[in-house]
């Protein structure tokens, strides 16, 4: 029988039975007759398994506009986030990978948007010099107006891209442990968690707060990871069916990984930059 997350005497909440354990979703105990141990949730009760996987993806329904699905799935995934992962089942990696294209898509229209009313702000201040400055300084006019029609586009690719590194660092601890579900449910689970990334356009407008704003923008993304861990940990337990303990590994994995390379990638720029500096 698979090992419950927690043991302790009682009688079973649902059957006149010892129980075992308890169930991590509700808390109430249970038996063996209350548990399934070919289930993907072999330490559920049998309420909660019949809870989860009945309902679908706001993202994933029949019907309606993609703007009104997307807006009720975004929703969802940050006002109720371990209540929707946790009620449904990801069974389309592929609708979910559409989602965080989504995400990305409108990211980048929104520093597209950004970025034209700060130009149209300098006008309207009558300082077209700097906008001058800058075309024709180091970045060609062309070149700023190419990177603003491209954002959406270059941002929907660093958002995939971002959802198939972390898939990978989160699914290989599941794979090790034994996870019930496959790749595409990693897939799935990393694409809905990438919505947090949404919040790198209010970080990005908080960085350029004077003295404060580099803090402000390292310290936020920091916690949106740390968010994004907590919610691939919620994956990794009731989608994967891992114990409590070995889904805290699975759902911090990609946050280790990613923080690992950031911190690679810094130690390399500041190299870089003192063996290329100027030599007296």
């Amino acid at each position: 029988m698979t090992e419950v997350s927690e043991r302790r005497d009682g009688i079973c909440g649902a059957h006149d039975a010892l129980a075992v354990g308890i169930c991590p979703r509700c808390g109430d105990n249970v038996c063996p007759a209350c548990l399934d141990a070919s289930s993907a949730l072999p330490d559920h009760c049998a309420a909660c398994r019949d809870r989860v996987g009945a309902a679908r993806m706001p993202w994933e329904e029949d019907g309606g506009s993609w703007a009104r699905r997307w807006g009720r799935q975004t929703r969802a995934l940050l006002l109720r986030p371990r209540e929707t992962l946790e009620s449904t089942r990801l069974t389309s990696w592929k609708a979910a990978v559409g989602y965080a294209a989504t995400c990305g898509a409108l990211h980048g229209a929104a520093i597209t948007a950004v970025m034209s009313c700060g130009s149209g702000c300098l006008l309207l201040l009558s300082r077209p010099d700097q906008i001058g400055e800058i075309g024709r300084g180091r970045f060609p006019e062309g070149a700023v107006l190419a990177f603003a029609l491209l954002a959406p586009l270059l941002m929907t690719l660093w958002q995939l891209f971002v959802v198939a590194l972390r898939s990978l660092c989160f699914h290989l601890p599941v794979a090790l442990f034994g996870g019930g579900g496959g790749f595409g449910v990693s897939v799935a689970g990393c694409s809905y968690v990438s919505v947090l990334h949404l919040g790198g356009l209010v970080l990005s407008l908080a960085g350029a707060i004077p003295l404060l704003g580099s803090f402000i923008y390292l310290f936020g993304w920091v916690l949106l990871e740390v968010w994004a861990a907590l919610l691939q940990t919620t994956v990794a337990r009731t989608q994967h069916g891992l114990s409590p303990g070995r889904a805290i590994i699975a759902g911090w994995a990609p946050f280790l990984a990613l923080s690992t390379i950031g911190v690679l990638g810094c130690a390399l720029i500041v190299v870089v930059v003192i063996l290329g500096g100027p030599t007296r």
